[in-house]
């Protein structure tokens, strides 16, 4: 990991091979390689996140070991020599990440800026679910936060003023240690930081245009005539000036949303007209995709929810598959593949409320799959399984996929799912509250989690193509 903040020009890097390279980064050639820490460092931690100290002397690296491996450490490397002789000791299992506070600090803030006068404060993260908090001057931690998490920790943060550190866990909760000036001694402000770096030729890079922190003293300079469409605004956060810029756009244009087609409709229903508020979208509104065949409105139907379950709706001619099929068919044809698994337990589901007011509901409801806390998709023609715990507790559900007995990725949902589907093109996990979750089967996300608006009734997909009915009547197709 680089960090512009080192003159030193050197670039770390810990991988899985168990060493720390130290690259130059003037030529990209090999500075330096330490291995001694990692000799005995187990495999099994997922980020391997080192940090350097703001000052630019030590590397405080994750997943070391002393005394054969028994003993879980976080090792400091000296710039200079490029040796690891100090040793961060206490968590009871592997450290997953370290983290530098950004500031400088003093052993005696009346004395001047020194090597000899400067110390700095790091924070540990470790699988054992617990932080600590140490400053280099001492021995011993200034803090040790244990069981914060109910899972590993994936990364730490400090803020920018060095007295809020922000802790991300794989649980999918983040925790937020904020510290007093008192507290942290010695903490010193960031001209301290660039006083000491300028002996080394060395100064801070300028902040990147728009960076919300940047100093506001400096005069803002007119706008030139290529930028004559942006207006300059200045605004008020927390007591600090911020410039922001506002995009004038041009003469509005009306755009225009498809409408949608009849004939694309449910058999024997017709859909509600969309306003003609709706129907054009000025540009000055914020632009919002279209997302849904009938739009945003809800669509209704002339008949009630139940004539659909009889069998004296009109087909249009068509017969059902089972009044077609009979013994002396042939060959049975491929069972396609379907949500598999009995109810465990049914949990308790939503309860879509019924609108008041009315004695005749004319709005679509339409039945949702069952709450199960086991649910199971078994993709057709392979040994791929996609399939989902739901927890009886108020947690997050873990959704998994599998082929044959290797687990491909395994994620973590707020919302226990009601429907899955896996295709070799994606994987769909549509949850309780109405949100849909689609896959790449190396479990990337293929885009962001979709809120239909309420909870699915139907979900169906073939290769790269995602078909979903909501209970609300709505269709939506990826």
């Amino acid at each position: 990991m680089p960090s512009l903040q080192i003159p030193t020009a050197r670039f770390p890097l810990l991988s899985d091979d168990k060493t720390v390279k130290i690259w130059r980064t003037s030529d990209w050639g090999l500075e330096a390689e330490i291995s001694k820490p990692f000799e005995d460092s187990p495999g099994s931690t997922f980020f391997r996140r080192l940090s350097w100290s703001p000052d630019g002397a030590h590397i405080t690296t994750s997943n070391a070991t002393n005394n054969k491996g028994f003993v879980f450490i976080a090792a400091v490397i000296t710039r200079n020599t490029w040796t690891s002789d100090i040793s961060l000791i206490g968590h009871e299992n592997t450290v997953e990440v370290a983290s530098y506070n950004p500031h400088i600090f003093l052993h005696n803030p009346a004395a001047p800026v020194s090597t000899s006068n400067i110390c700095s404060v790091a924070a540990l993260g470790a699988d054992d679910r617990s932080v600590s908090v140490w400053q280099t001057k001492s021995a011993r931690p200034l803090i040790v936060a244990k069981e914060v998490f109910d899972r590993k920790i994936m990364d730490l943060s400090w803020s920018s003023d060095g007295l809020t550190l922000y802790a991300a866990s794989s649980d999918g909760t983040i925790t937020v240690f904020h510290f007093t000036p008192e507290e942290l001694e010695g903490i010193s402000p960031t001209s301290v930081q660039e006083q000491y770096l300028s002996k080394f030729g060395f100064s801070l890079p300028p902040p990147p245009h728009g960076y919300s922190h940047q100093d506001t003293n400096q005069p803002t300079p007119p706008p030139s005539p290529s930028r004559a469409n942006i207006e300059v605004t200045k605004a008020i956060v927390d007591g600090e000036q911020v410039n922001q810029l506002v995009a004038r756009r041009g003469k509005p244009k009306k755009r225009v949303t498809l409408m949608p087609n009849a004939s694309a409709a449910i058999p024997t229903s017709t859909t509600a007209p969309i306003p003609a508020s709706r129907a054009y979208a000025s540009s000055e509104q914020p632009y919002e995709p279209p997302h849904s065949w009938a739009g945003a409105a809800m669509m209704e139907l002339d008949v009630p929810i139940n004539a659909f379950a009889g069998e004296s709706v009109s087909t249009k001619g068509k017969r059902k598959a089972s009044a077609m099929e009979s013994p002396d068919d042939g060959p049975e044809r491929p069972v396609r593949g379907r949500t598999m698994g009995a109810t465990v337990k049914q949990l308790g589901g939503w309860s879509i409320p019924q609108p008041t007011g009315s004695s005749h509901h004319t709005g679509v409801v339409l039945p949702t799959p069952p709450l199960l806390s086991y649910l199971k998709y078994q993709m057709e023609d392979s040994d791929a399984v996609l399939d989902a715990r739901n927890s009886e507790e108020d947690r997050t559900t873990e959704i998994t996929f599998i082929t044959g007995t290797q687990v491909q990725w395994l994620n973590y949902l707020p919302s226990p799912p009601i429907a899955l589907k896996a295709t070799p093109g994606f994987c769909a996990a549509a949850s309780q509250d109405g949100t849909l979750h689609v896959y790449s089967p190396t479990g990337r996300r293929l885009f962001s989690p979709l809120s239909l608006g309420s909870p699915v009734a139907f979900l169906e997909g073939n290769k790269h193509t995602l078909l979903a009915i909501t209970a609300g009547g709505q269709v939506y197709c990826w």
